[in-house]
C-alpha cells in the first residue's frame, strides 16, 4: 500500500470510524472501563491525525513513499548519489563522473530512443557547498541516433513551497504532458529539470541566496546547469535555456531569469508573485539590506535594462491574492525591449489541476521562443 494511494486513505478513515464505534458501543460494557475507553479515544485520535495527515501529504507530495517518509533509500537514485550536504566522492580514472553515468543510465532506460526518459539524481553544489534531489526529463529524439550530434534546449522548473520533485512529476504531469506536446509537434523536444529548493525545511528559500545563509540562487543557477551541461547535449547559449514554474517556483522562475540574464532568455510565472516576500516561513533572507531585497523583486529588476532582452509569460487567477496584485505590478513594470505575454483568468484556484492546465499554452509559447 503506498504511501500516495486512495487506498490508505481509505484503510485509515475505516479504522477511524471501527475504533470510534467500538469505544462507543463498549463505553460501559466489562471491567477496566477506564483503561479501555483511554485506548479506545487515543488510538482513535491517531487514526484520525493519520487520515488528515496522509490527506495534507497527497495534497501537497511532502512525501511519495515509506522510503522516502522514514528517510530510507530505494535504491532508485541512480548510479552516483550523494547524501543531502556531502559531497559526491570524486570518480577515480576508470570511472564515469556521476553527470556521465546519470547520461548514460537514461540512455539505457530509453529503449534506442522510442520512449522518453525520466530519472532522479542528487546534484552535489559544488560552487553553493548544497546537495539537493533533481529530476530530469529526457525526450525520446534525444536518443536517436538521426540526433546524435544535436544539442537540446532547457527548461528548468520551480515547485510552489511547500512542495518538492512531486509538483512537477505527479501533480503538473511533467512527462505525458511534454511527449504530448513533442508528438503533436506543438514544442520541440526539449530537456527538462527539477531541482530541490528546500535545503533547511521546514524554512521557504526562495531560491535566493539569503544573506549568511543557504545559497540556493548559486545552485539552482550555477551548480544544476553544470551538472545538466557535463551530463546531456545542451543548448550552448541563453537562446535556449528558460525558467518556468508555479506559486513561489513563479517568483523563482521570474527572479533568478532576471538575476541572471545571459544564462537564460525567457521565464514563465504561474500563480507567481514579483515581490520579493519576507514572513515566518521565511525569516530574514535579506539580512535587513533593502537593497539586497530589491535585487531579488522582479517589479524592481525588470526595470533594469543594462542587460539583455527577455521574453516572459504571466499566468494569474484574479481572485487570488497571492498572485494577482503582484502579477499586475510586473505587467506595469515590464518594458520594451522586454517581450511580455499574459493570461488573467477571472476565477480559478491556486492548485495543480489550475496550474497544469495553465502551463500547457505556456509551453507552445516556450516552444515558439527556445533555440538550441
Amino acid at each position: 500500500m503506498g504511501l500516495m494511494s486512495r487506498s490508505l486513505l481509505v484503510v485509515l478513515a475505516v479504522l477511524f470510524v471501527g475504533i470510534t464505534a467500538v469505544t462507543v458501543i463498549t463505553w460501559d460494557r466489562g471491567r477496566l472501563k477506564l483503561p479501555r475507553r483511554i485506548i479506545g479515544l487515543a488510538l482513535a485520535q491517531v487514526m484520525l491525525i493519520g487520515l488528515a495527515a496522509a490527506w495534507i501529504n497527497r495534497q501537497e507530495y511532502f512525501f511519495t513513499s515509506w522510503e522516502d517518509l522514514l528517510g530510507i533509500s530505494s535504491g532508485e537514485q541512480g548510479p552516483s548519489v550523494a547524501q543531502q550536504g556531502k559531497p559526491v566522492p570524486s570518480p577515480g580514472k576508470n570511472q564515469l563522473s556521476a553527470p556521465a553515468a546519470f547520461a548514460k543510465k537514461m540512455a539505457s532506460l530509453s529503449d534506442n530512443g522510442t520512449h522518453s526518459v525520466v530519472q532522479n539524481t542528487y546534484v552535489p553544489g559544488e560552487k553553493s557547498h548544497i546537495s539537493l534531489p533533481m529530476a530530469v526529463y529526457v525526450p525520446a529524439a534525444y536518443f536517436q541516433k538521426a540526433n546524435e550530434h544535436r544539442a537540446f534546449p532547457v527548461v528548468q522548473l520551480f515547485s510552489g513551497y511547500p512542495g518538492s520533485l512531486q509538483t512537477w512529476l505527479i501533480g503538473m504531469k511533467l512527462q505525458s504532458t511534454l511527449d504530448s506536446l513533442i508528438a503533436e509537434g506543438k514544442i520541440p523536444p526539449v530537456i527538462a529539470e527539477v531541482a530541490g529548493q528546500y535545503p533547511s525545511p521546514p524554512r521557504d528559500s526562495e531560491c535566493v541566496n539569503a544573506a549568511g545563509g543557504d545559497q540556493v540562487d548559486t545552485f539552482l543557477t550555477t551548480d544544476v546547469p553544470a551538472y545538466l551541461k557535463q551530463a546531456f547535449r545542451t543548448a550552448p547559449n541563453r537562446a535556449g535555456w528558460a525558467t518556468m514554474g508555479v506559486s513561489t517556483g513563479g517568483f523563482c522562475s521570474a527572479n533568478l531569469a532576471l538575476r541572471h540574464p545571459t544564462e537564460y532568455a525567457a521565464s514563465v510565472s504561474i500563480g507567481g508573485y514579483f515581490d520579493a516576500i519576507i514572513d515566518d516561513t521565511t525569516g530574514d533572507l535579506y539580512g535587513g539590506s533593502a537593497a539586497l531585497r530589491a535585487a531579488n523583486s522582479p517589479v524592481h529588476t525588470a526595470q533594469l535594462h543594462n542587460r539583455p532582452a527577455m521574453s516572459f509569460y504571466l499566468f494569474a487567477i484574479k481572485d487570488d491574492p497571492s498572485s494577482y496584485p503582484s502579477t499586475k505590478r510586473f505587467i506595469a513594470a515590464v518594458h520594451a525591449p522586454d517581450g511580455l505575454t499574459y493570461v488573467i483568468q477571472p476565477k480559478g484556484g491556486h492548485n495543480d489541476d489550475v496550474w497544469h492546465n495553465a502551463s500547457l499554452p505556456a509551453w507552445e509559447w516556450l516552444g515558439k521562443i527556445l533555440r538550441a
